[in-house]
This record gives C-alpha cells, structure tokens and sequence, in this order.
C-alpha cells in the first residue's frame, strides 16, 4: 500500500483534451487524482462560477474514470496578486479568491 497520493497537474497536459480524455490519461499514467487549473486566462477563471450542470459532468467523468479531481491550483493569483499596485489586479483578484 502507498503511503502517499501522487497526482498530476492539469496544465501538464494538452489543453484541447477533454476532461474525460484527461482523468483517463492520468489514471492509465498511475495517479491517484488530477490537479484542476485556474491560471489567468479567462477560460479557466469562469471555473470559479462552472454551472451546475458543468459540474455535474465533471463528478460524471470522475465517476466513470475512476478518478477524482482532489486539488486546485489558482495560479491566476500571480497575475491578479491581492497585493499589487494596480487596483484592477487586486480587485479581479478578490473576485477570484
């Protein structure tokens, strides 16, 4: 048995696979689970606010693969930093976080 859980990142992947395409791939590669995305591109900050039923196929693909999303990565702080100078960046990243 494991004493550890070894998951994969995302972005590791390419990024016009499907979230199916992407749980099946890590799962097959070996992880226990897969690291969701919110870099600073938009596509990945309206993760933040997924509809309901985008949500209920993610838990659909997880159930399917056998494989979980367990963490989430919010890099899109680096850009939108709550202590930056800018006041647009600050405040996009307090609608972020």
């Amino acid at each position: 048995m494991n004493t550890y859980t070894l998951g994969l990142y995302e972005k590791a992947m390419p990024s016009d696979l499907t979230w199916h395409m992407k749980l099946q791939s890590a799962k097959e590669a070996g992880c226990d689970y897969l690291e969701m995305s919110i870099d600073e591109t938009e596509e990945k900050i309206e993760r933040i606010n997924m509809q309901q039923v985008k949500r209920l196929e993610l838990v659909q693909e997880m159930y399917e693969t056998k494989l979980p999303v367990s963490s989430m990565c919010v890099s899109a702080l680096t850009k939108y930093s709550l202590g930056n100078d800018k006041s647009e960046y600050w405040q996009r990243g307090m609608e972020i976080a």
